[in-house]
Formats: structure tokens, C-alpha cells, sequence
């Protein structure tokens, strides 16, 4: 039987400051307060930008009420920045390709100098040689490509558009200029499982080690971020882990893994319950693109709910314990869920 595990790859790897004591506070102190939480949240998903070139066959955007078309300005990522007192960790993703967005290098070179931790998700269709050069004079903490498939043809099915070999490229590319300068960049490979790429999990393993990336992670079960009418949508991809035949292909990537010495997360979207409630609303946050709080990134579209705009207030201490984020807290504790957390809960 697989194991899965959710590395904390950040956690271990950051110095014990100031910082890191409001990370443990929040855990340890907000543990005995269900709704009012001592800290501000210390990691935020933040949307660099709505607008993407792709047209992945799972998005869940096209059955969104959000038309906006809008990049964050550089401007606006330091004022949301400077806004959280407590921040560690940026992961800088959203609904768009941040690398559409032309401020985007100075987001992570921002985050540098403030020593927050910056994961940037990409698909990998923007980048050339003249950007990764850029990229690497202020590099992020982690650098993380969509790559579902190890072939071609599947990825024009689940992508939407034929740039399969752009995006291996780029890897190429990225790895070799972070191998050049030593950088400390980690870069990995994403994956969604899908019915159109479960067969070849393993040669994507495989193709991993050959571009010489740091560790594949593999999403096994995707979320209906918030959104009941679109789930039949996601029923008819949606795989499970718990499945036979499923479960032969992940233990022969997990082996093939092991013994090429490539390194793979099992991502599993563990459901939440009355016992295990969802503790995501106790240390992180999601920020869209117009600065609205959304309460995490599986929901991510504000027109289902905002906790407020972190632009109309002083600080996000503002908005954290408010009595929308406070009745949240509560209702979740007390089972008692709201329609846009269902999905997550059994």
C-alpha cells in the first residue's frame, strides 16, 4: 500500500527568526482559539494574473461569473506584500500564467530582498533564453512546471494547445542556467492525473530524471474549487487513487522512481471532516489579482466569497479576524459547512 506524503520542504529549510515564531505561534497558540486567530496569516497564494495562453481541458475558469482580464502591478504586489506582517512564504499562482504578467521578475526580486520564500507556477509556454537569464539574476525558491504527460499527443488533449516540446525546451533550459550559477532554485515538475495520462505516470518519472529536475509532484484527485455545477465536469476526469488498477500504475512510477533516484510526491487531496476540520483558514490565505482574500486557493474565484480587500485596509490584521473569517472558523469547527467547502469534506 502507497504512503503518502506532503513534504514541507519550506518549513525545514527556514532559519529560526522572528517569523518563525509567529509560523509555530499561529500552530501552536491558535490551537486553542477556534475562531480568533494571535497571527496573521504567514503564507499566501497571490494571483499575478488572470490572463492565460493555454486552454487545459480541466480549468475550471470558463464556468466561473469572472470576465476580469487584469495583471497585478508591481505597485500593488508591494503594497499587498508590505500588508502581512508575518509573511514567510509567497506562492505567486492563480487562474492566469504569471509569466504573462511583464512585472513578474520584479515580484520574486521583491520577495528576495524581503527574505520571503517565492514558489512561482508556470506552464512553461512563455519562458525563453533571454527571460530564464533574467529570471536567475533574482531567482525564486521554487520554480514549478505543469507537465501532465511525458507525449505529445496527450499533452494537445489536456492542454489544449500543441507546445509540448516549448516546455521541454524551457526545462532544458531552466535547469541548465540554475546548474550554471549554482543557484539554489528547486525545480519541479507538476502533474494532474487524469484518465488521458494515468498510463504513462512512470515514463513521466522517467523523463524527469532525464531533464534533470528535482522532484515530480503528482496531484492525484482533482478539487471542484468551490463551484457544485462544475463537478460533474470534474467526475468525468477525475480518477481514484483507491482503484486497482490506479493504484498498480502509482506503485510502478513510485518503484521506478526509487530506483533511478528521482524524487515524487503523492499528492492526495485528503478530505476534510468533523474531526479533521479544514486548519488552512488558521495560517494561510489566498489574495486574488484585484487584492480581494479569498479563504484558500481551492476556492479561489472571489465572486463565490471575499473576506474583504486587503487594498481598503491598513494591514491584513484588518480582515483575518473579522467576523466573516471568525463565523467561517466556526462554522467549519462546528460542521456546519458552507456550500463553497463542501467539496472538501466527507
Amino acid at each position: 500500500m502507497l504512503k503518502y506524503f506532503r513534504k514541507a520542504k519550506q518549513l525545514k529549510t527556514y532559519e529560526f527568526n522572528k517569523r518563525n515564531i509567529n509560523l509555530f505561534g499561529n500552530i501552536l497558540i491558535n490551537r486553542f482559539s477556534k475562531t480568533r486567530m494571535i497571527f496573521p496569516p504567514h503564507r499566501i497564494d497571490l494571483e499575478p494574473t488572470t490572463r492565460c495562453n493555454l486552454n487545459c481541458f480541466f480549468c475550471q475558469v470558463p464556468g466561473w461569473n469572472r470576465s476580469l482580464i487584469k495583471d497585478l502591478s508591481i505597485v500593488d504586489f508591494k503594497s499587498i506584500i508590505n500588508k502581512f506582517p508575518s509573511l514567510k512564504s509567497v506562492k505567486l499562482q492563480g487562474m492566469g500564467e504569471p509569466f504573462l504578467n511583464t512585472e513578474i521578475l520584479e515580484m520574486i526580486d521583491f520577495c528576495n530582498q524581503k527574505g520571503i520564500y517565492s514558489t512561482i507556477y508556470n506552464n512553461g509556454t512563455v519562458l525563453n533564453e533571454v527571460i530564464i537569464k533574467e529570471l536567475f539574476k533574482s531567482p525564486p525558491s521554487f520554480l514549478v512546471f505543469s507537465l501532465d504527460t511525458p507525449g505529445r499527443e496527450a499533452y494537445k488533449v489536456i492542454r489544449g494547445k500543441d507546445m509540448f516540446e516549448k516546455v521541454i525546451e524551457n526545462i532544458k533550459l531552466t535547469v541548465f542556467e540554475r546548474n550554471k550559477i549554482g543557484s539554489a532554485t528547486e525545480i519541479n515538475i507538476w502533474c494532474v492525473l487524469n484518465k488521458y495520462n494515468i498510463m504513462d505516470v512512470s515514463n513521466l518519472v522517467g523523463l524527469a530524471k532525464e531533464l534533470g529536475v528535482d522532484n515530480v509532484g503528482i496531484q492525484t484527485k482533482l478539487t471542484c474549487f468551490g463551484k457544485a455545477e462544475l463537478k460533474k465536469k470534474n467526475d468525468c476526469i477525475e480518477i481514484s487513487i483507491f482503484d486497482q488498477e490506479i493504484m498498480e500504475y502509482l506503485d510502478k512510477a513510485v518503484e521506478l522512481a526509487k530506483n533511478i533516484n528521482q524524487n515524487i510526491d503523492l499528492y492526495r487531496d485528503d478530505y476534510f471532516s468533523k474531526s479533521k476540520p479544514c486548519n488552512l483558514i488558521k495560517h494561510s490565505t489566498y489574495v486574488s489579482v484585484e487584492g480581494e482574500i479569498v479563504p484558500c486557493c481551492i476556492i479561489a474565484d472571489p465572486s463565490i466569497v471575499s473576506m474583504g480587500n486587503i487594498h481598503n485596509v491598513n494591514s491584513i490584521n484588518d480582515i483575518w479576524n473579522n467576523k466573516l473569517y471568525r463565523n467561517l472558523r466556526k462554522n467549519l469547527y462546528e460542521n456546519r459547512l458552507p456550500s463553497f467547502c463542501k467539496n472538501c469534506y466527507r
